[in-house]
């Protein structure tokens, strides 16, 4: 059975994962290597938990360092790193299950689309994706950021409140009233998207 973390060692353990992610800052390989050693263990598990297989779960671990050696001298070693991995991790599960959905609804209008040449069935991603960025480019500029600054730049909450020096509740606030605006957006040119799809990342 893993030990539990003493307070003492937690705060080594707190203290080491900053160094850590103080070196990745400036490109060192083994810490990045530490760093996933630690973390894709718990981002399998995470990932899995919204039924992901195997395969599935593997690849948003492997996306999700992608990513984080890609941001990596944006990091800020006195905010969780661990609440930056799940963010980035959410989110490439949210696009993951998004793009689920659309390809099980677009399977079931198959055979309508195939006795009608006039549908432009075709184009619906892009014009999705049209919609999306149309409507997220109308916001007000300060919800337009947050709302980039977590969906895009995969920030958690905590981490854009400290960057603006806002409240969390208020970054939350703006985030749900950007997806207010997009899922009114999609569902007005015809898309039926679960809410859960648009809302589940709160």
């Amino acid at each position: 059975m893993q030990r539990l973390l003493k307070p003492a060692d937690m705060d080594a353990h707190n203290k080491f994962e900053k160094e850590l992610v103080h070196l990745l800052r400036a490109g060192d390989e083994k810490a990045f290597r530490s760093l996933y050693e630690t973390f894709a263990p718990k981002l399998k598990s995470f990932s899995k938990r919204f039924s992901f297989s195997e395969q599935e779960a593997d690849d948003v671990v492997q996306e999700t360092f992608k990513k984080l050696w890609e941001k990596r001298t944006s990091l800020n070693d006195e905010l969780s790193f661990n609440s930056y991995v799940i963010s980035i991790a959410k989110n490439l599960i949210y696009n993951k299950m998004r793009h689920a959905a659309y390809v099980k609804k677009y399977q079931s209008e198959w055979s309508q689309i195939e006795h009608d040449p006039q549908n432009n069935f075709a184009n619906r991603d892009f014009q999705l994706e049209k919609i999306i960025d149309e409507t997220v480019n109308k916001l007000p500029d300060k919800c337009r950021y947050i709302y980039k600054r977590s969906r895009v730049d995969g920030f958690s909450n905590n981490e854009i409140a400290s960057e603006l020096k806002i409240s969390k509740s208020t970054v939350e606030n703006q985030i749900n009233k950007a997806l207010g605006k997009i899922k009114l957006a999609l569902r007005y040119a015809g898309y039926a998207i679960p809410i859960t799809l648009i809302l589940i990342f709160q």
